[in-house]
């Protein structure tokens, strides 16, 4: 006695779905699939099974019939058993009650970000904006988190090492598009809220994790800290940049990790937010925030939602999260946790752009 409200769920045992998972095939946090039956009491699933079994197709799944809020059935099976032709003969008995007769399941191979980037079909650039404002203190003063005491690297140089030393031996270059933001900067002493570290507007381009560690010092011990905290600018330097790449007439895709490192609340959040929403996100971009320091970015509410939802500004949803935040002190000043936390949803996010501009190969 199926109906149309009535649904099948796929989903990885070992993690149950925790959130309402749509009747439309869409997948929604907890690794799980479903579909709702059609009238004549048949229903067609897709599964992306890098996310449901992990591509094991020997790992077990949980097949189960709702009705509403009530169980018909379940059954435990993998998609090697699934596939094989006597389950589109002879129904599947499901527990308490209930059975599934299943039609031809296909198998389609979707390439990973990892084989796109070993075929050359798209290139990563790493860009690194680092916080010159006044709150990170004296960098002549051992506290600060721009400290320039010989022979101890600051919070600064150690998360700019680690981000650089993991993305950028897979980089298609290892040149880098460096800038600070917030500070007064020789020569004529102006506040600026995106300036090459270089000290140099049209030499932006550092070369290898050195050198920008030696930009980044040399940068701070001529600069003026100042505020506020904004992004918007190097949002918009980063699109720039972005653009001529595309432009380029390269054939691969060019994608971009933007790294800003910052110890500050926003001061331009909405602003930051629109950008975000209507410039950035349809762009090839992920966008990775790094705070350190002891300031409470609680406050920053849009930085802490559900990363599996795109964000939105006033009316208007993103195209897709590109956003990821962490802060060192959620990893208890561990760079290892860190960079793992901060750079594991880049390949689902280049991965999602390149399916949603149909980069499909």
């Amino acid at each position: 006695n199926l109906d149309f409200y009535t649904e099948v769920f796929m989903s990885d045992p070992m993690r149950p779905s925790s959130a309402p998972v749509l009747s439309d095939g869409q997948q929604q946090e907890g690794e799980s699939e479903s579909s709702g039956f059609n009238c004549a009491g048949e229903f067609e699933v897709v599964v992306n099974s890098s996310r449901l079994n992990r591509g094991n197709d020997q790992r077990l799944i949980y097949l189960c019939v709702q009705k509403g809020d009530t169980t018909i059935g379940g059954v435990f099976s993998t998609m090697q058993h699934l596939i094989q032709p006597v389950y589109t003969a002879a129904p599947l008995s499901l527990s308490p009650g209930g059975r599934l007769l299943f039609g031809p399941i296909t198998q389609n191979y979707e390439p990973s970000f990892t084989d796109r980037l070993c075929r050359g079909e798209i290139e990563l650039n790493l860009m690194m904006a680092v916080d010159f404002t006044a709150s990170n203190g004296d960098p002549n003063q051992r506290g600060s988190l721009h400290s320039l005491v010989p022979g101890v690297p600051n919070v600064y140089e150690a998360v700019m090492r680690t981000i650089g030393n993991i993305v950028l031996p897979i980089c298609s270059t290892d040149y880098i598009p460096a800038y600070g933001f917030g500070a007064k900067i020789p020569p004529h002493n102006n506040l600026s809220h995106c300036f090459a570290l270089s000290g140099v507007p049209e030499r932006y381009m550092v070369q290898g994790v050195d050198g920008l560690i030696n930009a980044y010092k040399s940068s701070v011990a001529n600069a003026q800290l100042h505020g506020p905290t904004i992004f918007s600018d190097v949002i918009d330097t980063a699109s720039t940049i972005l653009s001529r790449m595309m432009e380029s007439g390269v054939q691969r895709v060019q994608y971009m990790v933007l790294t800003i490192i910052s110890d500050g609340v926003l001061s331009d959040g909405e602003t930051f937010m629109s950008k975000l929403v209507h410039t950035v996100s349809p762009l090839p971009i992920s966008i990775v925030i790094i705070g350190v320091g002891n300031e409470d970015f609680g406050k920053m509410p849009f930085f802490l939602g559900d990363e599996n939802v795109p964000p939105r500004s006033g009316n208007k949803q993103a195209a897709r999260n590109c956003l990821t935040f962490a802060t060192m002190k959620s990893v208890d000043n561990d760079l290892g946790r860190l960079a793992e936390k901060i750079l594991r949803r880049v390949p689902e996010q280049a991965t999602e752009w390149l399916e949603l501009n149909r980069m499909k190969r």
